[in-house]
C-alpha cells in the first residue's frame, strides 16, 4: 500500500493535478488510478433551475458531450454530467468544470461528485470510489469538501505529507491557507445541502439516496428524512398564511398577498393575488396552482392602510405553514419576523423534526412611496427579539435561516434592497389597500383560497 501511496503521489504531481496546498484525498486507491485514465467524456443528462449551460462556448442541450480538455460551464442553472465509467458530477450555479486531466477538475464554484472519478481543484484531489460529496470553492478562497456518505483520506502532497486525516459521511473538510479543519456538520447544514442545488430539479438514485438517509438517520435520530422519498405530496406548493402578535394591539391587519410562479427555473412576473382582512392570530390556506419554488410576497397594512412591512418565502415540497409576526411595540412596526416550515397534516403547525427558515425583514421608508425599500436581515443581532416572540413558533434565535432560493441568483431579496411600490408593478399591487375590497379571513383557520382563481378574478376586473 505505502509502494502505491508513493506511485500515486508522484505520477499526481507530475500530471500537475498537485497545487497550491497540495492535498490528496483517497478513497480507494486502486480504483482511483483506474477511473483517473477512464475518464475521457462526460455527458450533460439534466439541467435544472434554467437553461444557462455551456460546453466550451456553445449552449449546451441535453446529451451533449464534453470532451477530454473541454470545460463545461453553468450560469443561473445547475447540471448533471454522466461521466463515461458512470460515475457523475452535478454543477451548481455558476460553476466551470474541466473533463479529464484528473477526471474532473473544478475551477470555479461548486460540484456534487459521485461514484468512480477523481476530481480536483487547485488545492486538493479528491479519488473516490462508492462515495457522495459535494466540494465548493469560495470567493475567500477556502475549499470545502462535504462528505455526504462513505469515506475520504485527505493527506498533503507538500509540507506533512505523511500526515492523514480520515474524512467520514457527516463531516466536513475545510481547507484554508495553512491547515485543515475536519468537523461535523450540524443536521441544518447537512439539511441546506440536501435541500439545495445539489439535489433540488434532479432525478435521484434510491440506493445513493438510501446511503445518505442512512447517514443522516445516525447522526441525527429523531429528525425527519428533508428529501421525500416516494410519491409527490398533492399538497406540494400550498401554504397557510397566519398573522401573529404577541400582544394583539390592531383589531385587524390586511394582509396583500402576491404570487410569482416558477418555471424552468425563472420567476414570472408577479402577480396580485387579493387583500385579506386579518384577524390577528388568524390563518387561511392558499391553494391551487402553486408549486415548490414558486415565491410568494406579503405586504402588511394597519386598519389605516399604514404601510407595516413586508416579506417573501417560496413553496415547499409539502404543505407549508406560514407565520407573519408584527411586533407588540409600535415603535417597531416596519420589521416583521416570518417563520416557514412543512406542515404535512395541515393543521396549520410546523411538522417537528422538519427544515424551518426563520428570518426578518426590515422597512427603509422614503418620502416618495415608490422608493421606499425592504432589506431581509442577516441576522437578528440589533432586533429585541422578545418583540416577535409569539407561542407555537420557535423561540427567535440571533441567526436566520433563509431557503437558498431567497439567499442565491440574480434575484434574491437577501442580496439586494426590494422595493414593494416601484413603479412598474401592477397597479393592484401599489394600491392604497381600501380600494381593494379586503376577503375577510376567518380565525379558526377554515378559510380556503384557490389562487389562480383569485388571480383571475382581478385581472378581469381590471
Amino acid at each position: 500500500m505505502r509502494s502505491l501511496r508513493w506511485y500515486l503521489q508522484k505520477h499526481l504531481q507530475k500530471w500537475g493535478v498537485s497545487f497550491g496546498l497540495g492535498l490528496l484525498v483517497v478513497l480507494g486507491l486502486g480504483a482511483a488510478v483506474q477511473s483517473q485514465s477512464a475518464v475521457t467524456r462526460g455527458t450533460i443528462v439534466q439541467i435544472a433551475g434554467g437553461d444557462g449551460v455551456f460546453v466550451q462556448t456553445r449552449k449546451a442541450r441535453l446529451n451533449d458531450v464534453a470532451q477530454s480538455g473541454q470545460q463545461i460551464r453553468t450560469e443561473q442553472a445547475s447540471t448533471q454530467v454522466e461521466f463515461n465509467n458512470r460515475a457523475i458530477a452535478r454543477l451548481g450555479p455558476n460553476s466551470r468544470l474541466t473533463v479529464g486531466g484528473c477526471g474532473a477538475q473544478l475551477q470555479q464554484g461548486k460540484a456534487l461528485i459521485s461514484g468512480p472519478v477523481t476530481s480536483c481543484t487547485q488545492t486538493i484531489t479528491a479519488a473516490v470510489r462508492g462515495t457522495t460529496y459535494t466540494v465548493e470553492i469560495k470567493e475567500d478562497g477556502q475549499e470545502v469538501l462535504e462528505v455526504l456518505e462513505g469515506e475520504v483520506e485527505v493527506r498533503r502532497l507538500r509540507g506533512d505529507s505523511q500526515r492523514q486525516w480520515q474524512v467520514r459521511g457527516g463531516e466536513n473538510c475545510i481547507v484554508g491557507l495553512d491547515r485543515v479543519d475536519i468537523r461535523p456538520l450540524r443536521a441544518e447544514e447537512f439539511e441546506r445541502t440536501l435541500q439545495g442545488w445539489a439535489f433540488k430539479g434532479f432525478q435521484q438514485d434510491d440506493r445513493k439516496l438510501e446511503r445518505i438517509q442512512q447517514v443522516y438517520a445516525r447522526l441525527y435520530p429523531g429528525r425527519r428524512f428533508p428529501i421525500r422519498r416516494g410519491p409527490q405530496s398533492v399538497h406540494r406548493g400550498h401554504f397557510s398564511l397566519a398573522v401573529r402578535q404577541k400582544r394583539p394591539l390592531l383589531p385587524f391587519i390586511i394582509a396583500r398577498v402576491s404570487w410569482q410562479g416558477q418555471r424552468s427555473g425563472r420567476l414570472l412576473p408577479e402577480q396580485f393575488v387579493g387583500d385579506f382582512r386579518y384577524p390577528i392570530d388568524g390563518r387561511a390556506t392558499f391553494i391551487r396552482g402553486l408549486n415548490p419554488g414558486d415565491r410568494l410576497a406579503v405586504r402588511l397594512f394597519d386598519p389605516q392602510n399604514n404601510f407595516l412591512g413586508y416579506t417573501e418565502f417560496v413553496g415547499l415540497e409539502e404543505q407549508a405553514a406560514v407565520s407573519v409576526v408584527v411586533p407588540d411595540v409600535p415603535e417597531a412596526y416596519g420589521t416583521l419576523r416570518t417563520v416557514v416550515g412543512e406542515d404535512a397534516n395541515r393543521d396549520g403547525q410546523i411538522d417537528a423534526g422538519g427544515p424551518v427558515f426563520d428570518f426578518y425583514t426590515r422597512v427603509e421608508p422614503d418620502a416618495q412611496r415608490q422608493n421606499t425599500a425592504v432589506r431581509f436581515l442577516r441576522n437578528a443581532e440589533e432586533l429585541n427579539r422578545d418583540f416577535f416572540n409569539v407561542s407555537g413558533l420557535p423561540t427567535p434565535a440571533m441567526q436566520v435561516a433563509y431557503p437558498d432560493e431567497l439567499l442565491t441568483g440574480l434575484l434574491s431579496p437577501v442580496t439586494r434592497p426590494v422595493r414593494p411600490f416601484r413603479s412598474n408593478l401592477d397597479a393592484n399591487l401599489v394600491a392604497v389597500p381600501g380600494r381593494v375590497a379586503p376577503v375577510v379571513v376567518n380565525p379558526d383557520g377554515r378559510s380556503t383560497f384557490e389562487v389562480t382563481r383569485e388571480v383571475l378574478r382581478y385581472r378581469r376586473a381590471g
